[in-house]
């Protein structure tokens, strides 16, 4: 999986995330790789037998907690 993520993040890199939006042949190379990248996910909550109800139980919990979040006061604090 962070192999998959590897190649994502060089396409970003390399291509840029005008190229992804605008050129079809790096728009398809992204989505590909993104692919694979949520099949892994998938997989490993497959095999942890994680149902998407859980899921998505969790990951609406943890965007309401990120949204309360203060960022900016929270890097400034962590490095002083």
């Amino acid at each position: 999986m962070i192999e998959e993520m590897g190649e994502c993040i060089s396409i970003i890199k390399k291509k840029g995330i005008k190229a992804i939006l605008e050129d079809k042949d790096v728009r398809n190379h992204f989505l590909e790789e993104i692919t694979d990248v949520q099949n892994y996910y998938i997989e490993v909550l497959n095999c942890l037998k994680i149902t998407p109800e859980e899921f998505s139980n969790a990951y609406i919990e943890k965007h309401e907690h990120n949204m309360k979040r203060n960022y900016e006061k929270e890097y400034k604090e962590k490095y002083k």
